[in-house]
């Protein structure tokens, strides 16, 4: 069969996970799914990037996740292997390395590796006249380059890489057709990803390391707390009237423990989630596998 879209790809110590997303009826739909189980130790997730110890257990993974076929692939980073934030600029400049060096300036502070060690993608968001808003990514290239030539060894092809809170945005905003002014919650790789939509638009992202109690739900909400405490203060944005939840781990304490130190309402994606059950047409939906989906569904992987 000849897929339209790569096969959508997300890593973790515990597991690979691979999604295919089909064109039916009009409507993008997960048309199949797999998930592969990784040895205890054969991949870590750390600040610096991928820590890969056991390269053939690694690749045994990913062609076992790819089959049948070799599709090229799009690649949901964990979020704590890159930086993804929203920019706002008064005068977009209309020049692309004008517009990059420009943004390399301005995260400079953001990035724990040096900037010229950084590879940079960029998309408009929204433009009102001469002003504009920008979606950055900014990942390491050694990384980079280390998965790229990992999954040539599997016999394919890198097509696109972001983070998983790009990616998951990516497929809620498949599933709602645009809409909505929700905030989207990623756990994952020792990391939390919160990103707030306006209008069906990204307004603020920001991506923050958990480590020890930080990961407990405890921790989760006091960064989410201080998160949205800076995009209402800070940056002007409206509280969200509710918060999607997913990625890896037991989700639904996180969310009831969110919930009550919010006061406003937090889902886990799931089945219960109308927009979310029929995006995956039959298929239980997940949420550790949605940042996998939204990696297919990358402006590059839309023909």
């Amino acid at each position: 069969m000849q897929w339209a879209f790569p096969v959508g790809l997300s890593l973790s110590p515990d597991a690979i996970r691979a999604v295919r997303i089909a064109r039916r009826g009009g409507r993008l739909r997960v048309a199949a799914r797999r998930s592969v189980p990784l040895k205890q130790g054969a991949l870590t997730v750390a600040p610096s990037g991928l820590a890969i110890a056991d390269e053939e257990a690694v690749l045994g993974a990913l062609k076992e996740a790819l089959a049948p076929g070799r599709a090229e692939v799009a690649l949901a980073i964990p979020d704590v292997c890159c930086v993804a934030h929203v920019q706002r600029f008064p005068d977009l400049k209309a020049h692309a390395q004008e517009l990059r060096a420009l943004l390399l300036w301005q995260a400079a502070d953001l990035l724990p590796f040096p900037p010229k060690e950084a590879r940079l993608a960029c998309q408009v968001l929204h433009r009102e006249g001469t002003a504009g808003q920008v979606a950055v990514l900014l990942t390491h290239q050694a990384l980079l380059a280390q998965l790229e030539t990992l999954l040539l060894r599997a016999g394919t092809a890198l097509l696109f890489a972001g983070s998983a809170l790009i990616c998951l945005h990516n497929a809620w905003d498949s599933a709602t057709g645009g809409r909505g002014s929700e905030g989207l919650l990623h756990l994952g790789g020792g990391a939390l990803g919160l990103l707030l939509r306006q209008d069906g638009r990204p307004a603020f992202v920001r991506s923050v390391p958990l480590a020890g109690g930080d990961g407990q739900p405890a921790g989760i909400v006091r960064e989410v707390e201080a998160s949205l405490e800076y995009a209402t203060s800070r940056e002007g944005l409206s509280l969200p009237p509710g918060l999607l939840l997913a990625g890896e781990g037991d989700l639904p304490p996180i969310a009831a423990a969110l919930e009550r130190g919010l006061r406003i309402p937090v889902e886990v994606l799931g089945e219960g989630v109308a927009p979310w059950r029929a995006f995956w047409e039959g298929l239980p939906p997940t949420a550790a596998e949605a940042a996998a989906a939204g990696a297919a569904l990358s402006p590059a992987g839309d023909s």
